[in-house]
Formats: C-alpha cells, structure tokens, sequence
C-alpha cells in the first residue's frame, strides 16, 4: 500500500470512528426521551416496565392532562410570564450593551466586571433577600413579583449583546451622526436591526428558562392557578415520591418539549449567528 493510501484509509477508518462516536452519543443522549414518550402512551400508572415500548398505545393520559388538570393554565401561565419578561430583559439588555460598547463614561470597566462577579454568586444566596422584598412590596405569590425578581438575570446576556455589538463598524454610527441622528436613532435603526440574531437568542434562552425554572417559581408562587408548567407538573409526582400520575407527568413533558424543540429549530440559524458572533470580542 502506497503512502496515499495509507493516508487516505487513515482518513477514513478515523471518519468513520466519528461517526460511530456521534451514533452512540445520540443513543446514549435520546434514550431517555425516548422512554418517557413511551411512558405516555402507556397504560397504568406505572412509569417502569419491561419493554421500551408499549405494544398497545393509548391517548388517555394526554385526555387527563388537558382536561382534568390545570395543565393548560400553566402552560398559559409560563407563555405570559416569558413573552413579558422577553420584552422586559431585552430593553435592559440591549440598552445596557450598547451604552457598555458605544459609549466611555466613569464606571464603564468597573460595571463590566460587577456583571461578571455577580453571576459567579448562586442564585440560592438571594432567595431570603428577594422574598422579604416582595413581601415588603405585597407582591408575593404574584406573577408580578415572580417578574420582577427574574427580570436581573440578564448579566451574561449584556455581556454576549455587547460583544456582537463590538462587531458592528462604528463607521455606520458616525455617518448616521453626520446626517443628524441622535444616540436613540442610531441604536433603534442601526444598531437594533442589525441586532436581530440575538435577540433570538435571547427570546429562546428566556423562554427555555421559563419553561424549567422551578426554584424561584416553587417559592414565590403558592397558588395553584399561578403554577408555571415546572411547577406544577412537580404535583403529579410530589411527595412521597409514589408513581400515581407518572404517565400524565411523562405526556406534559411531551407536549412541552415539542413547541420548545420547534422554536428552537426555527431560530438555530440565527441562534448559531448570534452566539458566534458575539464571541469574537469581549
């Protein structure tokens, strides 16, 4: 065998190496959710068995779910709280990242790096400080008060905002000046527009978040009609951990992840450009 083919099978044998790995991890990283789309079409309420599959499927725990439990309510419930808090941590986000990338002020590079040692504390150490706060302001078992202490943990996402908006030429901010904008101007047609990857990436981690937040969620909201979706599909398996309503657990989880799966999908393109992007500089 000649040296180009040696080179050529080592290419090959190690192609094909790779493919094998990728194989194995898919397996490895969808049995899970695998099993629990069977768990839903499954009979019973127990949530182990001897097959993978049920050989009778059942739409049953999907009919309990949707009209014998607040399921959709929290589903409504977890869609509002994260469509306002989108609205709420992009206008402070962008809003901070440009100020942070555009503009020199005293305090710049001492607030840049308070936004990073912030994120390095738990969220746990807060948790005390946040719920006299909203006891003190009525706001307890609210989803108001549930915003509102969410609505500050967007440190990370000022700083990749900042960066993709380091990318940006100055150059189109000047000769924007030059025709007379003003700061607001510039940053709502030049420097937003040209900002719409992010802000894919920032609706999709705020909605993904919302969707699985419990800690804050568990605490500052009591009310059952107040539940979001990880909350309150907590109560089919709560407390003494018995397996009464696994399958109807195992068919929200379904039903939740399919528009979460397809959100995601649709903005990979921009979620890939904006993450990328905004990596390159700090």
């Amino acid at each position: 065998m000649t040296p180009k083919q040696r080179a050529r099978a080592a290419i090959l044998a190690q192609a094909w190496a790779t493919r094998l790995f990728i194989w194995v991890f898919l397996v490895i990283t969808l049995f899970p959710a695998v099993w629990v789309a069977a768990v839903s079409f499954r009979a019973g309420d127990a949530f182990y068995s001897d097959e993978i599959w049920p050989r009778v499927l059942t739409w049953k725990n999907y009919v309990l779910l949707l009209t014998k439990t607040n399921f959709p309510l929290w589903v409504y419930n977890t869609v509002k709280i994260a469509a306002i808090l989108s609205v709420i941590q992009f206008f402070q986000t962008s809003t901070a990242a440009y100020a942070f990338s555009r503009m020199r002020f005293r305090g710049r590079v001492a607030g840049l790096m308070g936004l990073i040692i912030f994120q390095m504390f738990p969220a746990t150490m807060v948790l005390a400080s946040n719920y006299i706060l909203l006891g003190r302001l009525h706001l307890l078992n609210t989803h108001a008060g549930y915003i509102l202490i969410s609505s500050g943990a967007g440190a990370y996402a000022i700083w990749l905002l900042k960066g993709y908006i380091d990318n940006i030429p100055v150059e189109l901010d000047e000769a924007a000046a030059v025709d007379g904008a003003t700061r607001w101007q510039i940053f709502t047609r030049i420097i937003l527009p040209l900002s719409r990857p992010f802000v894919a990436v920032q609706v999709l981690f705020t909605v993904l978040g919302m969707f699985s937040e419990y800690m804050n969620a568990s605490i500052f909201l009591k009310n059952a009609k107040l539940y979001t979706v990880a909350v309150g599909m907590q109560t089919f398996v709560g407390g003494d951990f018995q397996a009464n309503k696994w399958p109807q657990f195992a068919a929200g989880a379904v039903l939740t992840s399919v528009p979460l799966v397809a959100l995601w999908m649709f903005l990979q393109k921009h979620l890939i450009a904006g993450l990328t992007r905004g990596a390159v500089k700090g």
